[in-house]
């Protein structure tokens, strides 16, 4: 990890969800966490969890930083409660969109390239551009060209 650091803009690790020693170690070495979760109510409780855990271990508040997946999924629990649950800074909410998630992953191509005006995709450029500290909110402003997604998602 230190290595890619030095070799690239960003590295992005899919973390198993435990806390192991290897986990920890990665942990540590992060810029940013990024806790992930749905509007269901394992996933609050377990993101609430986690966060409690990470702030026991050390690692700081301010590096920890939450994305709400599937916002508007139907059944959803109810998203003000789940704020009130997880307490923390949420930097993005994603829709549902599993067409589109699909069909892309079926294709074999990154859905912000293959249909980059549908919600998921334009949610997923604004996350990538407060990672990068661009606080822009209005996705209408700035695009991402396909080459810029191609780089970042490590293609041509």
């Amino acid at each position: 990890l230190q290595f890619l650091k030095t070799k690239a803009a960003y590295v992005i690790i899919d973390l198993e969800p435990v806390f192991n020693e290897q986990v920890l170690r990665i942990l540590d070495l992060a810029d940013i966490v990024l806790g992930v979760a749905t509007l269901d109510l394992p996933a609050v409780k377990n993101i609430r969890l986690a966060l409690d855990t990470l702030a026991r271990i050390g690692i700081a508040a301010e590096k920890t930083k939450i994305v709400l997946n599937r916002v508007d999924s139907e059944g959803a629990f109810d998203k003000a409660t789940a704020m009130k649950t997880i307490n923390h800074e949420v930097i993005a909410e994603l829709p549902s969109d599993g067409k589109t998630v699909m069909n892309a992953l079926n294709k074999g191509v990154p859905f912000v390239l293959d249909k980059p005006s549908t919600g998921v995709s334009r949610g997923v450029m604004m996350l990538a551009r407060k990672i990068n500290g661009d606080n822009e909110t209005d996705t209408g402003k700035q695009e991402i060209s396909k080459g810029g997604w191609r780089r970042l998602l490590g293609g041509d």
